[in-house]
């Protein structure tokens, strides 16, 4: 399982979204959650960070815009 995190920028969590949905292109079997901090300008919390950790194997994180 990969996480995938945005950073709450506009359309942030839509890119992920196509990040995952590549990437079930190329390997079918992965599967994928989408986390979004919602604010660019802060880390993520400690609640989404746990989650993550506890839940995948992987992660993708998409700053910028």
């Amino acid at each position: 399982t990969v996480a995938l995190l945005a950073n709450g920028f506009p359309d942030s969590e839509n890119f992920l979204r196509a990040v995952g949905e590549a990437l079930k292109k190329r390997l079918p079997d992965v599967q994928t959650k989408v986390w979004n901090k919602g604010n660019a300008g802060i880390e993520a919390s400690d609640e989404i960070v746990a989650e993550m950790v506890a839940d995948c194997q992987a992660a993708i994180a998409a700053y910028g815009h």
